[in-house]
């Protein structure tokens, strides 16, 4: 079945054209979303969407009179890099059913506790591998993309480094519910580097002669294919289709992740943050150029001579320093604008956008102290403040973004998860951040046994402890009921601790050993 699915898929492919047709027709559909998106690059970061036709380190980007768009991008996509991919901890976690944990219990011989060691070091296993990837780079990139162009494109090939597309150079088709149909790709490749046969048919393309040492356009298309419940991938280059069908992933497994800021219900592509805040980055940018062209004018120092005047304008210019001219003040005039006022106003409306822009990225919110140590609450706090300062975008981001990471690493360190008696956990969000969490919950609920064992005697007979331990572990969401002994195991405990008492009492007090301590020798 899936061999015949496969054969009609590349029958589909084969056609001369079909990938490269496919693309530019949904390039053209996504040519007003780029137009927009040029002008918020340009406000911001315009290296973000840079031109295609030309190599990016060789040409210079049209950037806008102000810097506080770059430094809010920046500021905020570092921000989220850190909160989504802590470096010093997982960002995942993995947890089994209880039925699960059980049955793998009796088939290992080994406790839960220890099989949750050997979770915790898969987690680590599967960090390391997102650091071998250098998958941090290309995260910032994409947070950087996704807040000013509302999209991105990640792409985490086998032992290769982390790629995130420009924008350009990727086109998506989705569904109602945004789950991606079709991705196409558009990647450079030189020709000379090509198999044999497919580097012939591109240099003998008659209408587009080149030579071996050029570029070509390799274009790989992701299509969902509802019989197999699978992604298939299918590759060609240029306007010629590549032979064979280039593997199938599943939905969790697929190894380009598109990412957007806000998707709305049947849109293709997203909205960034950079245009909910349009208004103020384009009046921003109108101030400063006018400040800017004010400033210009200012310089520009010139004198009025009055004609009439007996002041020899000329010889006082060729005079040297402290000469002694013929004439009258008066003949000459500095002529200078008298704006001051109004730029005092415009300054102050550029410092008004200034707060509201930096209020929006999260600008000079020192959530997080520079320092080597910092408690959970401060994190916790951070992430509540990226919650509800962002509108709902770090979970909307931990569930689009962390959740297909986890299962490509997982996978990619050979352990691909299957059915659902596994899956993993992302612990960056607002109820738990990570396993430190839980450790300084499990510390709380100890603190107030404590303090119920402080108690005077008489007031702990009037107390029932155990309704009390109950809300205690409720309220700081422990599940103290693992971990806490029955009843009857601390009734049968006493029972063995009274036993043993009467017997040592039965056999006598155990002798002292001869000649008298060394302090009574003293004495």
């Amino acid at each position: 079945m899936s061999d015949k699915i496969n054969k009609k898929i590349q029958a589909e492919h084969n056609t001369k054209s079909a990938v490269m047709q496919r693309f530019n027709a949904l390039d053209a559909d996504k040519g007003p979303i780029i137009s927009k998106a040029e002008r918020y690059a340009r406000w911001t970061l315009p290296n973000i969407l840079n031109t295609t036709k030309v190599r990016p380190d060789r040409t210079e980007h049209q950037h806008d009179f102000q810097s506080i768009g770059a430094r809010a991008v920046n500021h905020l996509a570092n921000k989220l890099a850190f909160a989504l991919f802590h470096p010093g901890r997982p960002f995942f976690r993995l947890e089994a059913t209880h039925e699960y944990m059980q049955k793998l219990s009796e088939k290992t011989g080994v406790g839960e506790t220890e099989l949750q060691a050997v979770f915790g070091k898969i987690e680590r296993a599967g960090m390391r591998r997102f650091t071998k990837w250098r998958s941090r780079t290309s995260a910032i990139f994409a947070l950087k993309s996704i807040i000013i162009t509302g999209n991105s494109l990640l792409y985490f090939p086998d032992g290769g480094k982390a790629q995130a597309f420009n924008f350009r150079d990727f086109v998506i088709k989705r569904d109602l519910s945004g789950k991606p149909l079709e991705i196409i790709t558009r990647d450079s490749k030189k020709i000379e580097t090509l198999d044999e046969d497919i580097k012939l048919q591109v240099l003998s393309n008659p209408d587009r002669l080149r030579k071996p040492d050029e570029d070509a356009d390799l274009f790989t298309k992701i299509v969902w294919n509802h019989e197999t419940q699978k992604y298939h991938i299918l590759q060609a280059v240029d306007d010629f289709p590549l032979s064979t069908v280039n593997g199938s992933y599943k939905n969790e497994e697929l190894p380009w992740i598109p990412l957007t800021w806000d998707l709305q219900r049947g849109a293709d592509y997203g909205v960034g943050l950079v245009e909910e805040y349009a208004g103020d980055f384009h009046a921003l940018s109108s101030l400063t150029a006018s400040i800017i062209v004010g400033a210009t004018i200012a310089a520009d120092i010139k004198f009025l001579v009055d004609p009439a005047g007996n002041t020899d304008y000329k010889m006082l210019n060729d005079s040297d320093n402290g000469s002694y001219i013929p004439g009258r003040k008066e003949d000459i005039h500095t002529f200078t604008t008298e704006k001051q006022n109004d730029w005092s106003f415009v300054d102050s409306m550029i410092n008004q956008y200034e707060r509201r822009i930096g209020l929006a990225f999260l600008i000079g919110s020192a959530v997080t102290r520079e320092a080597e140590r910092v408690t959970a609450e401060e994190i916790r706090f951070q992430a509540q403040e990226l919650e509800t300062g962002l509108g709902g975008q770090y979970s909307r981001l931990a569930e689009e973004f962390q959740v297909p990471m986890a299962y490509i690493l997982l996978k990619d360190i050979d352990f691909s998860i299957q059915g659902k008696d596994i899956e993993p956990i992302i612990i960056t969000g607002l109820e738990s951040l990570s396993r430190n969490s839980d450790v300084e919950k499990m510390l709380l609920f100890l603190q107030d046994l404590a303090n119920i064992s402080n108690l005077p005697e008489p007031v702990l007979r009037r107390l029932q402890v155990d309704k009390i331990i109950a809300i205690f572990g409720t309220a700081r969401s422990v599940d103290y009921q693992e971990f806490m002994k029955s009843e009857e195991q601390v009734q049968q405990e006493m029972e063995q601790e009274r036993q043993q008492l009467l017997e040592m009492q039965q056999q006598g007090a155990p002798q002292e050993p001869a000649g008298p301590a060394p302090a009574q020798q003293q004495v």
